[in-house]
C-alpha cells in the first residue's frame, strides 16, 4: 500500500508539472488516494496525495470539496508530531480556501496559524514537496485578506 500510495504521488506530480493543478488526470488518482486514507492513518505520502486533491479542486472552484479536504489536512497534520511542514500546508489550505470562499477573518485566522508554525529551516521541504515557498505564499494571501478586510470596513475619521 505504501509503495502504491508513493507511486501515485509521483503520477500526481508529473501530472501537475505538464497539465498544472487542474489536471483531469489527477480525479483518478484522487479517488485511489481516498480509498487508501480510509485504510491507512497517517503517512507523509497520504499527505501530500491529499493536498494535491485539495489544489485540484481549489482550481476547479469545488469549494465544498476543498474545504473538507483542508480539514482532512489539519487532521492529519495534528496528529503527525512535530511535523510543522505538514502544518504549516494544512492551514496554507484552511486560509486560501476561507479566502475563496469570502470568509476572511477565517482566512486570516488559518494564515497566521500558518505563518506561526513556518520554520525558515524547512523551506526546502517545502518546495520540494509541495512546489513553492509556503512562507511566501502565506504572507501574499496574509496581505490580500486583510486588504480586502480593510477595504470592506467603513472608513473611520
Amino acid at each position: 500500500m505504501k509503495k502504491e500510495l508513493d507511486l501515485l504521488l509521483l503520477l500526481s506530480s508529473a501530472y501537475i508539472a505538464v497539465y498544472g493543478y487542474g489536471a483531469e488526470q489527477l480525479s483518478k488518482i484522487n479517488a485511489r488516494a481516498q480509498v487508501l486514507r480510509r485504510e491507512m492513518k497517517n503517512d507523509q505520502s497520504l499527505f501530500s496525495l491529499l493536498w494535491v486533491q485539495w489544489a485540484n479542486v481549489m482550481v476547479q472552484a469545488n469549494f465544498k470539496q476543498a474545504t473538507w479536504l483542508s480539514q482532512q489536512l489539519i487532521s492529519l497534520s495534528e496528529s503527525a508530531e512535530n511535523d510543522c511542514v505538514m502544518l504549516v500546508e494544512a492551514f496554507h489550505a484552511k486560509g486560501v480556501t476561507s479566502f475563496n470562499l469570502g470568509n476572511f477573518e477565517e482566512s486570516i485566522v488559518a494564515l497566521e496559524q500558518g505563518m506561526s508554525a513556518y520554520k525558515e529551516e524547512f523551506t526546502e521541504a517545502h518546495i520540494s514537496q509541495f512546489g513553492n515557498d509556503t512562507g511566501v505564499l502565506l504572507c501574499s494571501w496574509l496581505s490580500w485578506a486583510l486588504s480586502l478586510i480593510h477595504i470592506s470596513e467603513p472608513t473611520r475619521r
